[in-house]
């Protein structure tokens, strides 16, 4: 799908109707940093966020309709919506004093984000008639063992959006700079005969 683009992805996401692959190309790549587009099925590339600047974390709404990134068009990240497929419609500035990392509600009716202080904030937000963005909340603070990644989205939210999941760097205890992957194959077979067993 993406083969002839000559930049690096560093960041992709499929349209929940299926018919979009948004991706973003590589800040270390000429453009700093583009959030482009393509129809799944067509070659065309659509460039939606392709600035001098670095635009980061696109971030799509469950009905398609609006498109969350990050940004440093203002000097400082800060994150914003603006709507899909037509982004040169209108913009909304979403976080205030810094921010990056949005993603969706599954609801479609909440926005989240990370502030500069480090904070899950939690924004209302209703499309009808137009968009209107408002209620900025702080949820908690981001543990500090939490591994942000500034190039990709470290966490995300559970289907009923009542709880997230997140990236835990490896513990301070373990070897330093070493960190294991356990790969248990079968498990639910393993866990079966363990059962039967006893």
């Amino acid at each position: 799908m993406l083969a002839r683009e000559p930049r690096s992805v560093a960041e992709g996401i499929v349209s929940r109707d299926g018919k979009w692959v948004l991706y973003r190309t590589s800040s270390s790549d000429a453009g700093r940093g583009d959030i482009l587009a393509k129809r799944i099925g067509d070659s065309t590339i659509v460039p939606l966020l392709a600035t001098g600047t670095d635009e980061r974390h696109p971030a799509l709404s469950p009905d398609g309709h609006w498109l969350a990134y990050r940004s440093l068009e203002s000097g400082a990240a800060e994150v914003y919506v603006r709507p899909f497929p037509n982004v040169g419609d209108r913009r909304w500035q979403v976080s205030v004093n810094g921010g990056s990392d949005p993603i969706w509600a599954h609801s479609g009716r909440e926005l989240f984000y990370v502030n500069a202080a480090n904070e899950m904030v939690a924004v209302s937000v209703t499309t009808q008639p137009t968009l209107s963005i408002r209620d900025q909340r702080v949820l908690f603070s981001v543990p500090a063992d939490i591994r942000l990644n500034p190039t990709k989205q470290f966490y995300d939210v559970s289907p009923d959006d009542q709880r997230f999941l997140m990236i835990r760097s490896p513990s301070a205890r373990g070897r330093a700079g070493h960190t294991s992957l356990v790969i248990v194959e079968n498990w639910l077979d393993e866990v079966r005969t363990r059962v039967k067993t006893r």
